[in-house]
């Protein structure tokens, strides 16, 4: 069983739904972003409020 198959949803029908696999991609990498920039900022001294 390849890694694309395993990360696949399958409904309760048994077909997968390409288009929503993508869509929830995107949605998981858009949070994953956010918290990496929000860590980010909290942590580099360039964005320190003390530091302005």
């Amino acid at each position: 069983m390849n890694l694309l198959n395993l990360l696949q949803r399958v409904t309760y029908t048994g077909k997968k739904i390409l288009y929503i696999d993508g869509l929830r991609f995107f949605a998981v990498v858009s949070v994953f972003i956010a918290h990496f920039f929000d860590y980010y900022i909290d942590n580099n001294p360039a964005f320190n409020e003390k530091s302005i």
